[in-house]
């Protein structure tokens, strides 16, 4: 049993570990993209609605996208083995002490990230909107 516990006490801190630091990057992210929204709304000549577009279309291609689903499909890939390590012989519940807190914080990981990239999608496309009608006059 506590050769069980040990190996998936190890993976829930690798889960924990990994999905901190990067949530730590979606959310350094999405703050830019807000303050850039607000920005936007207090501008007022057509010249620097010129320079914001440059800014909006960087922080659209530097969206974390590609790494989010990299590093979800690794937290998810070593829940599904901590799932598979076999616990004989269990003096407590696994399913509500050990696989039940991995399961929410993966799920928590895959919901939490992608309500901040499409929130932050959807601030970048109003902003953009805002551009364009200020480039345009």
């Amino acid at each position: 049993m506590s050769d069980a516990v040990g190996v998936i006490g190890f993976y829930f801190t690798l889960i924990g570990f990994i999905s901190g630091l990067f949530f730590t990057r979606i959310d350094g992210w999405y703050g830019t993209v807000r303050a850039f929204e607000g920005k936007v709304a207090s501008l007022n000549e057509a010249s620097a609605f010129v320079a914001a577009k440059a800014e909006a279309d960087g922080l659209s291609a530097s969206a974390p996208t590609g790494s989010f689903i990299a590093v979800g499909l690794l937290v998810t890939t070593l829940t599904v083995l901590a799932f598979l390590y076999p616990i004989t012989t269990p003096t407590t519940n696994p399913v509500v002490f050990l696989y039940g807190p991995i399961a929410l914080t993966v799920l928590a990981y895959w919901i939490g990230g992608i309500v901040l990239l499409a929130k932050a999608k959807s601030l970048l496309t109003g902003a953009g909107q805002k551009i364009d009608k200020g480039i345009s006059g």
